[in-house]
């Protein structure tokens, strides 16, 4: 990706004062998406824990930190990270969480299916950091598969 190409999809990342393995992980399964178009954005909100060495561990074109005038509250802060994305579309991830590999290459198409689409997701899975394969429970109990949904739906 050129310095002047605008991303499909920003994945923005509003961090806190996070475990640096954690965000270290988080960045790292953003990064080794099998879809390309789209760029990482971290906010960092003034944090005094180990933020900034963590992001100088990556060269990646994709990967902007960026930091708010000063320090925010946690909803200001989202939409200040919010306003930095290019993308057409903006996908808000805790700094905590990690992505499958596929996380973007099958969520993209969902929504460009369907252009009255507000939102796309998939599961959603806890699972121990330390052993990501170990899956403490699902959030939906696959009571609702992955895909596009109309809002009313969901809202019910």
């Amino acid at each position: 990706m050129t310095e002047t190409h605008t991303p499909l999809v920003s994945v923005i990342v509003p961090t806190f004062n996070q475990k640096p393995e954690y965000l270290r992980a988080t960045i790292r399964s953003v990064l080794a998406q099998d879809f390309d178009d789209f760029e990482l954005v971290v906010s960092d909100n003034h944090s005094i824990a180990e933020t900034a060495a963590v992001m100088n561990e990556f060269d990646d074109e994709r990967l902007h930190v960026v930091h708010p005038p000063e320090h925010l509250p946690m909803i200001p802060h989202f939409s200040f990270a919010a306003e930095q994305g290019r993308g057409k579309y903006l996908s808000f991830l805790p700094s905590d969480d990690l992505v499958e590999p596929d996380w973007l290459s099958t969520l993209v198409p969902a929504i460009e299916r369907d252009e009255d689409a507000s939102f796309a997701f998939g599961e959603i899975m806890g699972v121990v950091h330390d052993a990501p394969e170990t899956v403490l429970y699902t959030c939906r109990d696959n009571k609702l598969a992955s895909g596009t949904y109309d809002p009313e739906f969901l809202l019910k």
